[in-house]
């Protein structure tokens, strides 16, 4: 464990003055990785021996006709214990589940032991690196046997937010989950709940977006996937976030979360493995907790609808379920926005500068979603990388299934930009129908201006005569000249006035004569 450590420390100390390929990327995961200090460590039992066991790592093995094994740890050296011992005898095909944030101990463990790339772990935990070098995400060659899948889970508020609230969450959900995140581990706890992004949509709804990444490693006989969950203990039980129950709320009710709804097919009648597919109170503590996600049941639950005895034969297929969850999730997100979406595009007309705002908030989202969709659909079309381990002739079930999958990515990236296409269009349609509006009223403003003209043309002459003369005239007993001299002038000055503001006149009258 210690030379895995320090192998990864020895590759950060490589610096871009001297090395070509620096490790200046590696410094955040070597510090991390760095054996803590015997002061630390006592500190650390402490902790650990107050709070209750997590099963962080939970191993599936599948050897073709044998039994499906599943076995979870929540120690490191009882993990390492049974690697070693199962490893080397065990045949077909092993999955990993990690879930949640780790602790040195546990990735030193695996690295150690399975070998595990330290790419993969940095890739994982890339909030932590800094400073930013912006070389993530990498190129495809050097992802060849990474995978990263996104989970987006849908909440709801007990208490409804203002919309002047929901607006400034918005401008703070970059700091507000950087500010989560930098909160994980500190208190010694393994297995607390990654948060990547936080998305308020409305006044009582908002998601959450997690990832699932994925590292296929060979090993003799057949293959390990590394399966590492962003969701682990509930969100109730990890440090403070804006998704949970503000301690102010009178609200009886809690802050909840949506399930991910999957359909198979056939549906309740469609069989499943009956060893995999069981209520979680079989193998997993009871939860009542409201934050409670669906993704924390696919280490128990995984694998009930694949065929177990052809699962070591293709590394996509074994983890085809996992992109099934992952585009059921996606697909749901969809539905949702569509909702949100539907909804601006028929209210706008009360509330103008909120609906432009809403539309562009959700096209933004949509946006990454649809570079994300892409790349799955790509890597799916492609049945995996090259290097992943398959047989030259799947068999149909593996072909059926990965078809499937490739006609539900197909979908959802189809659904994904026409929402986009929906929300740049509801945009312009609003933006048009303003001016359009704004054009009425300045025609009605011009109109008034106009009537306003045509009176100040009357009245400044009147204007100009009275300022002229005063009051002094004879018939006011206040000078020496005739009302009648006013009367003379005044005429002449409103038939200037008049045919200065309208010298259409002036051509109507040459038309008269000719």
């Amino acid at each position: 464990k210690e030379q895995y450590s320090q192998a990864i420390s020895k590759h950060a100390l490589k610096g871009k003055d001297e090395y070509l390929f620096s490790g200046v990327n590696y410094r955040s995961l070597a510090q991390f990785l760095r054996p803590p200090s015997p002061t630390s460590n006592a500190s650390l039992l402490r902790s650990n021996s107050t709070s209750m066991p997590w099963d962080y790592l939970t191993i599936q093995t599948y050897s073709g006709m044998n039994p499906v094994t599943t076995d979870s740890f929540n120690d490191p050296a009882n993990a390492e214990d049974f690697i070693l011992k199962n490893t080397a005898i065990s045949s077909g095909c092993q999955i990993f589940f990690m879930k949640g944030f780790p602790t040195a101990e546990w990735l030193n463990t695996l690295g150690a032991v399975c070998k595990l790339n330290p790419e993969f772990i940095r890739r994982h935990l890339d909030f932590m690196q800094y400073p930013l070098y912006y070389d993530l995400p990498a190129l495809p060659s050097s992802s060849s046997n990474i995978v990263k899948l996104k989970i987006t889970t849908i909440g709801t508020r007990s208490t409804a937010l203002s919309i002047t609230h929901v607006q400034h969450s918005r401008q703070n959900e970059l700091e507000v989950v950087k500010g989560y995140q930098n909160q994980l581990g500190a208190n010694k706890r393994v297995g607390e709940s990654i948060v990547r992004k936080l998305s308020n949509h409305d006044e009582t709804t908002f998601t959450l977006e997690q990832t699932i990444s994925c590292c296929i490693k060979r090993k003799k006989g057949g293959f390990f996937v590394f399966i590492w969950l962003d969701s682990g203990r509930s969100l109730d039980d990890c440090p403070y976030g804006p998704w949970r129950q503000s301690t102010n709320s009178t609200s009886a009710t809690q802050n909840s979360f949506m399930p991910i709804i999957q359909h198979r097919q056939g549906g309740p009648l469609k069989p499943t493995s009956s060893i995999l597919d069981k209520p979680p109170s079989s193998r997993l503590p009871t939860s009542s907790k409201s934050l409670f996600q669906s993704a924390n049941l696919l280490c128990t639950n995984y694998g009930s609808t694949l065929d177990t005895s052809i699962m070591p034969t293709s590394a996509l297929y074994a983890m085809s379920e996992l992109f099934s969850f992952a585009a059921h999730s996606e697909s749901q997100f969809l539905n949702f926005v569509e909702s949100q979406v539907t909804k601006e595009l028929r209210e706008f007309e009360s509330e103008l500068g909120n609906s432009i705002g809403n539309l562009r908030y959700h096209r933004a989202l949509l946006d990454e979603h649809v570079e994300y969709i892409a790349q799955t659909l790509h890597l799916i079309r492609c049945g995996g990388d090259p290097s992943w381990p398959a047989t030259k002739e799947p068999s149909t079930t593996v072909t059926e299934a990965l078809h499937v999958l490739e006609l539900d990515y197909e979908h959802i990236l189809h659904r994904a930009q026409t929402l986009v296409a929906r929300c740049v269009h509801g945009s312009n349609v609003i933006i048009e129908n303003s001016n359009l509006d704004a054009s009425k009223r300045a025609r009605k403003q011009t109109a008034m201006y106009g009537r306003l003209s045509l009176l100040a043309f009357i009245f400044v002459p009147f204007s100009f005569a009275t300022s002229f003369f005063g009051m002094n005239f004879v018939e006011f007993g206040t000078g020496n000249k005739s009302i009648w001299v006013f009367v003379v002038l005044l005429v002449p000055l409103v038939v200037i006035s008049t045919l200065m503001a309208f010298p259409q006149l002036i051509d109507f009258g040459r038309n008269a004569r000719s």
